[in-house]
């Protein structure tokens, strides 16, 4: 009875502070998409008669944060749609949207627009060690799906030898062999989630 009790109010507790935030979102707008990086954002936008002089602040937009998707221009006009991960005083670093290929692009580059609106974003260089340590844990990561997929091979290779199978000692060696595989191919998806 007690467990009950306390379940019970443990419920209404999360039901309130759930509808609390709800409210809070509704009002604030944050369900509509206009919170940075849920849509994108246009280079053109700074570009008015009033905010052409002017630096924008971060009063002008909502907190900036990365990774952000963003419109950018360079100097000829060409515009290319990107992830942005970062930037330092001359360059910025972003992933292509579409093939996620990234790229690093010197501010200078951009036409004034494009300027002004990376820089509102806050100056977090990426070093290249965490580029480097980033690929090497997408190879990891490759390798282990690779190995998942031969595992998946085989354990559906011994499910067939299985059920042909009719030795009950091949029947237990092929069941150990199965749990084996099962257990090492849990362990590898646990690693592939450690590094996503």
């Amino acid at each position: 009875m007690k467990n009950l009790i306390s379940a019970v109010i443990f419920l209404a507790l999360a039901f309130f502070v759930g509808s609390e935030l709800y409210q809070r979102a509704i009002e604030k707008n944050w369900l509509s998409g206009s919170f940075p990086g849920s849509q994108w954002v246009s280079g053109s936008v700074l570009a008015t008669k009033d905010n052409l002089e002017k630096t924008p602040s971060l009063k002008d937009w909502e907190a900036p944060s990365y990774p952000v998707r963003i419109e950018l221009r360079n100097r000829e006009g060409r515009h290319l749609r990107v992830n942005l991960l970062g930037r330092d005083a001359t360059h910025i670093y972003f992933l292509r949207h579409g093939d996620d290929e990234e790229f690093r692009y010197a501010i200078s580059e951009l036409n004034a627009s494009s300027r002004k609106q990376i820089l509102v974003y806050p100056q977090s260089r990426m070093n290249v060690q965490q580029k480097q340590s980033r690929k090497l844990h997408a190879l990891h990561v490759g390798s282990l799906e690779a190995e998942i997929a031969r595992i998946d091979e085989r354990l559906s290779v011994i499910n067939r030898e299985h059920k042909v199978t009719k030795s009950k000692a091949e029947r237990r060696t092929l069941m150990r062999e199965y749990e084996g595989l099962k257990a090492k191919r849990l362990t590898f998806e646990n690693e592939i989630l450690e590094y996503k």
